[in-house]
């Protein structure tokens, strides 16, 4: 090989670069077949339709390429929140929550008195246009978490929702749940009834809101979302 090498280039020096010259392609033949081998060709990408502008009402198939209308049935469905309802639906108030912040007069007619004993009204009481005893409503979705009896505010239903809010129903006739029962807005828990407390004003449901503990206007909260029960 060297004789060879030596005859068919005129010095040392031409052998010496040919020589390089294989040794340089072979290592990078090499270098070459080695990355092909571990990492393996990637598939060419189809780039048709990648990032489609999609109208609504449509959705794209990656897989296919096509752009096709949902049907409604398939749409997830997206929870509204719930905003607070009366107990029932035609109603008048007959005594009010005792706010600090209303006047001397309103004040004045939220107060309790029973057996020379005063006290300030924590509920809005609630009674039906026809004087009628009348279905009471949860006011909210949530969890009943105590069912009792007391001897001055009668029947009583205690219920937890979202956002640390509790909700207390008084004055009560039949009782139609149970300890954790879950219930939805607009059940039906039970039906009005009479109180030793507010014996004068008959059938009512006197209602108390409180949130994480505080008492709070249940009528200020008519009609509003649950999150913005402060």
């Amino acid at each position: 090989m060297k004789d060879f090498l030596l005859k068919t280039f005129k010095d040392k020096k031409q052998v010496f670069i040919f020589v390089t010259i294989l040794l340089v392609a072979f290592t990078t033949f090499s270098l070459l077949n080695a990355l092909l081998t571990e990492e393996g060709v990637e598939e060419p990408v189809d780039m048709v339709n990648s990032n489609p502008t999609v109208p609504p009402g449509y959705r794209y198939d990656p897989v296919t390429g096509d752009i096709y209308p949902v049907s409604p049935d398939t749409e997830p469905d997206i929870e509204e929140e719930e905003e607070m309802i009366a107990p029932l639906e035609d109603y008048t108030i007959i005594s009010k929550f005792y706010d600090m912040n209303a006047s001397e007069e309103e004040r004045l007619n939220s107060l309790i008195v029973y057996n020379n004993m005063i006290q300030n009204n924590v509920t809005t009481n609630f009674k039906s246009t026809t004087d009628e005893v009348f279905d009471v409503l949860a006011v909210f979705s949530g969890t009943v978490s105590k069912v009792n009896s007391t001897l001055l505010y009668g029947n009583m239903i205690e219920m937890i929702h979202d956002n640390g809010v509790t909700t207390t129903y008084y004055s009560l006739g039949d009782l139609m749940v149970e300890v954790d029962d879950e219930i939805e807005q607009g059940d039906v828990i039970a039906t009005a009834g009479t109180c030793e407390i507010d014996a004068e004003n008959g059938i009512q449901v006197r209602l108390r809101v409180q949130k994480d503990g505080k008492n709070v206007n249940p009528e200020t909260y008519l009609g509003t979302k649950i999150s913005e029960i402060n």
